[in-house]
């Protein structure tokens, strides 16, 4: 095998062990929807790029079927933002806005590095900015549903002012 289909294990792996030790029986309803949210967002967001020749995926899952890689862009993305969901803190407007700038930064310099280091993305004219802003929109996005979705819903005890 080479670098990037260790790469692509590697990233479901991880992904398995961080939703089995990260994510609390309480929030899995919220994890899952925030999860399907991103993954609707992300397609989207990854299909305009594909369009418009700003992305490409050499090393693709399935090449004949897809010309986008659903490991980064239907599981890797998803699950950082669903984390992101799940522990927003309930403060200020002010530490919600710098753990969003937080969570964002943190996406696109994993999404640079992998594109730097590996043949998994090849960017023709990508920018931070615009990945920053991607990000940035599908998880807000992502939280404004899942919030939208258990608005009228009564929440336990250790659930209360989190939701």
């Amino acid at each position: 095998m080479g670098l990037e289909q260790n790469l692509l294990l590697a990233i479901w792996i991880f992904s398995l062990l961080v939703i089995s030790a990260f994510v609390p029986c309480h929030k899995r309803h919220s994890f899952v929807i925030a999860f399907i949210t991103a993954q609707g967002l992300d397609w989207f967001a990854q299909m305009m790029f594909l369009q418009y020749n700003v992305l490409s995926f050499p090393v693709r899952e399935f090449p004949k079927a897809s010309d986008m890689s659903i490991t980064l862009m239907i599981v890797l993305m998803p699950l950082y933002t669903a984390i992101y969901v799940i522990y927003e803190p309930r403060a200020t407007r002010i530490v919600r806005a710098v753990y969003l700038v937080l969570w964002t930064s943190f996406a696109t310099l994993t999404d640079i590095t992998i594109s730097r280091y590996s043949g998994l993305q090849d960017h023709k004219s990508y920018y931070w900015l615009v990945a920053e802003l991607v990000f940035g929109v599908i998880l807000v996005i992502s939280n404004a549903v899942v919030r939208w979705f258990f608005r009228h819903l009564p929440l336990s005890r250790e659930d209360r002012g989190n939701v």
